[in-house]
């Protein structure tokens, strides 16, 4: 009788034990799982800054090239050969960019006396959203290129479902993701859909009120659309 209550008494531990390691083994799962949670969230963090960074530098390669235009648009007696060379300037900077090397074509190709549209550079976040729709648009060369207004050349890609940012609204953007990434509420990539189109437009109203200025028309006619 005592040698039953012994195994019975032994068996009640083992079960207690077996159900202490059960908890325990859940316990570790979920904190790996936390922990694996953890380390995405600040991949795709990283991945959000190098994206602001490649782009921000990109916009401003774009708009140095913009500003070269216009100087030298504006130089009537400037000689095809520095045009040229400021053209094979260029194509050494963008060597991956056909269109940017040919420059020094272009302004050879310019009407002297013509009216032509320069520096309006602008970050365009594409259908497929953040990062691959990411890209620099010149809205200028777009509008040079097929002789229309730079307004109708926007309102085009708009149509087509691009977002059009500044460097400004494009940082305010990235810090919204970055934001959201962080609270577990976003992950990568999140698509042209899921944007806070909403409070990045009430932070730039704000930050333009404060200025005494008006929010950038085509930012609130992109989030009325939406």
């Amino acid at each position: 009788m005592e040698g039953m209550k012994l195994r019975e008494t032994n068996l009640n531990d083992l079960h207690d034990k077996a159900r202490a390691l059960a908890s325990s083994a859940r316990s570790l799962a979920d904190l790996f799982d936390k922990e694996a949670a953890r380390q995405n969230r600040m991949e795709m963090e990283s991945r959000l800054r190098d994206l602001h960074s490649r782009i921000v530098g990109q916009l401003h390669m774009v708009k140095t090239t913009e500003d070269t235009l216009e100087c030298s648009y504006n130089q009537p007696a400037i000689t095809w050969l520095t045009q040229l060379a400021v053209g094979s300037f260029i194509g050494i900077v963008f060597q991956n960019k056909k269109p940017l090397s040919a420059i020094g074509d272009q302004l050879l190709k310019m009407p002297a006396g013509s009216q032509q549209p320069f520096g309006l550079v602008l970050v365009s976040v594409g259908p497929v959203g953040v990062p691959d729709g990411v890209q620099v648009v010149s809205v200028s060369r777009l509008a040079r290129d097929s002789n229309r207004a730079e307004a109708e050349v926007a309102s085009e890609l708009k149509k087509q479902g691009h977002l059009l940012l500044s460097e400004e609204e494009f940082s305010l953007l990235i810090d919204k993701l970055i934001e959201g990434v962080q609270e577990g509420r976003l992950t990568l990539p999140i698509s042209a859909k899921k944007l806070p189109r909403k409070e990045l437009q009430h932070a730039v109203f704000l930050k333009a009120k404060r200025l005494n200025n008006d929010p950038p028309a085509f930012l609130l006619k992109e989030t009325e659309s939406a």
